[in-house]
C-alpha cells in the first residue's frame, strides 16, 4: 500500500466521526425543547372551560390555538373555525394576568394534511415562569363533535423552523461528510482486497 493510500483509512475514519457527531447533533437539537407546551382535548360547547398550567423551555412567543381533525370537508372546517369558531383565554404568568384575547380579534391559520388549527392569541414566554391557560368556549358547534377538538400552547413557527432549519443543515452535512468517509475509505481497503483477491486466484489456479 502507498503512503497516499495509507493515509486515506485514517482520513476516511475521521470523517465518519465526523459525520456521527453531526447527524447526533441534529438530532439533538430537533429535539433539544418541548415545541408544543400544553395539549388538552376540548369540547367546543358554550360554558366549556378549561383551566391548565404549563412551563416553556425557549423564550420566545407562543401561539394558542385549536386544531381539529379533517374529518369534515376542508371547506366546512375552515369555515367553522375561521368564522364562526368562539374562545376566549387568559394566560396568568406567576399567577399575574399575562395575556388574554379571543378569536374575534386574533386570526391566524395553521393547515397540514391531518388538522386544520385556528389560532386565537400570541404572547411571549421565558422558562423560570409558572404560567396558566384558561380558555373559555362561549358558542357551541356540535359540527366540530366528530374532529377530536384540542387546545394547544405551541412555540411560535418562527422559532421552530429556525431550529428545523440547523437541524437540516446538520443532517446534510452528516450525508456528505459520511459520503466522504465511505469513499476514502474503500479507496484505502480496495486495493488490498483486490491484491488478495488475485493472490488467491492465482494460488487455486496452481493447486488445480
Amino acid at each position: 500500500m502507498t503512503n497516499t493510500k495509507k493515509i486515506l483509512l485514517p482520513f476516511g475514519c475521521v470523517f465518519i466521526a465526523a459525520a456521527l457527531v453531526s447527524w447526533i447533533f441534529a438530532l439533538h437539537k430537533i429535539r433539544e425543547h418541548r415545541w408544543t407546551v400544553l395539549e388538552q382535548p376540548v369540547r367546543i360547547e358554550s360554558g366549556f372551560l378549561l383551566e391548565k398550567p404549563f412551563t416553556v423551555d425557549v423564550p420566545a412567543d407562543y401561539i394558542v390555538e385549536i386544531q381539529c381533525s379533517k374529518t369534515l370537508k376542508f371547506e366546512t372546517l375552515d369555515s367553522l373555525l375561521s368564522k364562526q369558531l368562539a374562545v376566549s383565554y387568559l394566560v396568568a404568568e406567576d399567577g399575574r394576568p399575562h395575556a388574554n384575547g379571543d378569536s374575534a380579534t386574533h386570526h391566524g391559520a395553521g393547515y397540514s394534511q391531518d388538522y386544520i388549527s385556528r389560532s386565537i392569541g400570541r404572547f411571549p414566554c421565558a422558562p423560570g415562569h409558572s404560567y396558566h391557560l384558561t380558555l373559555r368556549v362561549t358558542q357551541t358547534l356540535p359540527e366540530l363533535a366528530t374532529t377530536s377538538p384540542v387546545a394547544k400552547v405551541s412555540v411560535a413557527p418562527i422559532t421552530f423552523k429556525n431550529a428545523f432549519v440547523t437541524a437540516s443543515l446538520a443532517a446534510y452535512l452528516a450525508i456528505v461528510l459520511g459520503i466522504v468517509g465511505i469513499t476514502l475509505i474503500v479507496r484505502s481497503v480496495y486495493p488490498i482486497a483486490r491484491r488478495e483477491l488475485k493472490h488467491n486466484s492465482v494460488l487455486n489456479t496452481r493447486a488445480s
